[in-house]
């Protein structure tokens, strides 16, 4: 340490200046001790690390490798840490993706064919008897309420034998129009109206009962032939059939005609089917995509 007064170079634990003779204060041979300043440095470093350990121990200062296992691969030490109880993740399970259901035109199936026989079996008589009046082009085909009266009523009369001549009027038409209601649904009405074109003149009505008007055919069979059925629209199908009569004795076929049947699913229906219309067969028909 230096005098205060002279500036003479003194000792540490000098108390007057052998110069000048000025006395020293406490506070400057304190200053000047090594012990002191070293105690000083010591106060500082340990007052450093206690600071340092404190923010290490509370995770403010986080230190690489800290506490861990040294052995510890770099992936496991860069893992973020798992809880004790980690709740289960909850995840929506994605709707069903459904295909929109289309409908394709087809050629049926054989058990739909076979389920349409029954109802097919109906109409076959009166078809047959009526292809030789197309075949000629002697008569141009209609299809109406009339049309369908006389094909119910010649399969109970002249196939089933259900109505004979003499009955009441009142009962052959109730008998014709449940015939009617089972092959045609609610398509078609019971009407007998006589007429001077085929088939409005098969039946007339005579008095109080209903008289077969046209000419017999004895010795012959009916034939009809399903030759393609397609389901053209979901639940509705077009039947083409070639029907035609036959001779008993020779098996010899007479004039053919094809018809084109409209049918319909129907579940009320005692055939599960009813026919919506019948026309002449057009080469369109037979297409399965038009």
């Amino acid at each position: 340490m230096k005098c205060r007064r002279c500036g003479t170079e003194l000792r540490g634990d000098d108390e007057f200046c052998y110069r000048c003779g000025e006395r020293t204060t406490v506070m400057q041979r304190m200053v000047a001790s090594r012990m002191f300043v070293g105690s000083i440095v010591a106060v500082v470093i340990v007052g450093v690390l206690a600071v340092v350990a404190y923010l290490i121990l509370t995770d403010r200062l986080p230190l690489p490798g800290f506490g861990k296992n040294p052995f510890t691969s770099v992936v496991e030490e860069n893992e973020p840490e798992k809880p004790e109880n980690p709740e289960p993740v909850q995840t929506e399970t994605p709707e069903p993706t459904v295909t929109p259901y289309v409908f394709e035109p087809a050629v049926v199936t054989k058990q739909v064919q076979s389920a349409m026989k029954p109802l097919l079996a109906r109409v076959k008589p009166f078809l047959a008897f009526s292809a030789s009046f197309y075949a000629d082009g002697s008569h141009a085909f209609k299809w109406d309420d009339v049309s369908a009266t006389t094909l119910a009523l010649y399969k109970l009369q002249y196939v089933d034998g259900k109505v004979k001549y003499g009955d009441s009027f009142s009962s052959i038409r109730k008998k014709v129009k449940k015939e009617m209601k089972d092959v045609f649904g609610d398509n078609y009405k019971f009407n007998l109206t006589y007429g001077g074109s085929f088939p409005d003149y098969v039946y007339v009505r005579s008095g109080d009962t209903v008289v077969y008007n046209a000419v017999g055919i004895s010795g012959k069979t009916y034939q009809m032939k399903p030759e393609k059925i397609i389901e053209y629209k979901e639940g509705k199908y077009r039947v083409i059939v070639n029907a035609c009569l036959v001779v008993q004795a020779t098996k010899q076929t007479g004039d053919k005609q094809k018809y084109t049947l409209f049918l319909t699913d129907d579940d009320s229906s005692t055939y599960g089917y009813t026919i919506s219309k019948i026309r002449l067969y057009r080469k369109e028909d037979g297409k399965v995509s038009r």
